[in-house]
């Protein structure tokens, strides 16, 4: 972008914003940036990671008619309101905006809190921060204090490829878990092939392989500690490739934890039973609790420095699949479903 001297920033600024009703994303442009207030940064966004749109969850905390989208942000500090003292102008930042942001992360600048923001070293490639926070919060957040993961504890990531969990992946192996991943094509599937971390790879959408017993021979038949689910189940027998409640609970090892991204999540009685039976138990992962809840501002800061730490030293890895402008962002919510592979990252200056 033409900005004059790390000062204000000169051209017009477009930014997206969605109608929650319509599942539409459009594009506007105002002659002026963002004016921080209290504790607040003016940032002119270098990248935001696209994660696709949960169009419930948007309208239970943002009653707007037209309300934000693009959280996971890049970028650098252009303005600083009162009372901001861990950052100065110029600075290069990572945040993740909570769902009821006044600005959108798909824009050329926003608004961020100074209480949820980290450094981003210099060297280090905002594309590359944005493709792994989410996935990165997910990891530490069901792995580190859902599932409680201690070294030689084997793990289930269903969908290992979509957006950026190869980051999940990476991160649990780092950990000293035995990670075994499924994976619902064969372009995935071979993805993940060159994918060190990986100790068993599971190809669903070749025919008769079954969930079950390729966990079970992992595991030399006790079953797996862990199940990080993809948010996406389908019922007994639906398709190929699909994994259904029952198959993950029968993964499941005695003591078991699945970690479940399916908010509409319901168990049958018979289901209930066999998690009871294996003293199982059942969480749910929703990494923006992070960003609207002040409870745990310090684990959440020490998760992206954490985080943050492990990129610079090439610990771990995301794929960015593609990078968009901001035009190729606007139209239909549902247009865009999760990516197969790695995580698509917008630049506005593109």
């Amino acid at each position: 972008g033409n900005k004059n001297g790390g000062g204000s920033v000169t051209r017009t600024m477009r930014t997206i914003s969605l109608d929650p009703q319509a599942g539409r994303m459009s594009l506007s442009e105002r002659a002026a940036g963002p004016t921080p207030g209290m504790g607040e940064m003016a940032v002119s966004v270098l990248a935001c990671g696209v994660t696709p749109v949960d169009l419930k969850a948007v309208k239970m905390f943002n009653t707007a008619s037209f309300t934000s989208v693009g959280y996971e942000v890049a970028g650098i500090v252009e303005d600083i309101g009162p009372h901001v003292t861990r950052f100065s102008k110029g600075d290069k930042i990572l945040a993740l905006l909570p769902l009821d942001s006044r600005e959108s992360g798909y824009g050329d600048a926003c608004i961020v809190s100074e209480l949820g923001a980290v450094l981003i070293p210099p060297t280090l490639d905002p594309k590359i921060c944005v493709a792994a926070m989410r996935a990165g919060l997910q990891a530490y957040t069901a792995l580190h204090y859902q599932a409680r993961l201690t070294a030689g504890d084997s793990i289930l990531i269903l969908d290992g490829c979509t957006e950026s969990r190869q980051v999940i992946i990476q991160l649990a192996r780092l950990w000293g878990a035995k990670v075994i991943v499924s994976v619902s094509s064969p372009i995935a599937a071979q993805h993940l092939e060159k994918e060190p971390a990986v100790s068993t790879l599971i190809d669903l959408s070749i025919r008769g392989t079954s969930l079950m017993q390729s966990c079970l021979e992992a595991t030399d038949g006790l079953g797996v500690d862990i199940v990080l689910d993809s948010g996406t189940l389908c019922k007994p027998g639906d398709n190929v490739g699909g994994v259904s409640k029952h198959d993950i609970i029968t993964c499941l090892a005695a003591g078991g934890k699945w970690i479940s991204q399916v908010p509409d999540l319901q168990l049958d009685p018979p289901d209930s039973r066999l998690l009871n039976y294996k003293g199982a138990s059942l969480c749910f992962l929703n990494e923006n609790v992070w960003t609207m809840s002040g409870s745990q501002q310090g684990r959440y800061l020490t998760i992206l420095n954490d985080l943050i730490e492990k990129l610079s030293e090439g610990m771990i890895l995301p794929t960015v699949s593609k990078t968009v402008g901001l035009s190729d962002l606007v139209g239909e919510c549902k247009a865009r479903g999760p990516c197969l592979v790695g995580k698509i990252v917008l630049d506005p200056s593109l």
